[in-house]
């Protein structure tokens, strides 16, 4: 008996950890990790037109927000500053099915040929489902503005 009382103690304990370390599991991936990212095919239309990939993740602490992250190369139209290309990188959010998002980088442009690649900011707006979107974006530079279209299909 007195084996038994000794042991007791021990056997609480061991049911305690083991019960509380399964509690303290993590049950999904850490915020911003890319283990339940969706991949999205994107199309860039109007005075810059291009395609890419995009990449969506939902937020663990809110139910309707999701997070968006792109890269984009894309052909500007010969009569838009002589032609040339942009390529931009940058993210944004959708909430509640509004997308916003801001991207940043550099156009290299024929009418700017002896200046150099000359910065650019992107301002998209637009919404989403859960298989496509599609919105406007306008692109800043120095000197204008180039502006169009986009849509998005997601690929898994």
């Amino acid at each position: 008996m007195t084996v038994l009382r000794n042991r007791t103690p021990v056997v609480m304990l061991f049911s305690f950890l083991l019960f509380f370390s399964f509690a303290c599991v993590q049950t999904g991936p850490k915020e911003g990790t890319n283990a339940e990212m969706e991949t999205w095919d994107l199309r860039i239309t109007g005075e810059a037109k291009g395609t890419s990939s995009m990449f969506i993740w939902q937020s663990k602490s809110e139910e309707n927000l999701y997070y968006v992250k792109a890269e984009f190369n894309a052909r500007i139209r010969e009569d838009k500053y002589g032609g040339g290309e942009v390529a931009c990188q940058g993210s944004g959010e959708i909430r509640n099915h509004h997308f916003s998002g801001t991207f940043s980088g550099s156009a290299a442009m024929r009418d700017y040929d002896e200046i150099g690649p000359v910065s650019v900011f992107v301002d998209a707006q637009g919404t989403f489902t859960s298989l496509q979107g599609s919105g406007t974006w306008k692109a800043t530079h120095q000197d204008g503005y180039l502006e169009g279209k986009w849509s998005a299909k997601r690929v898994k």
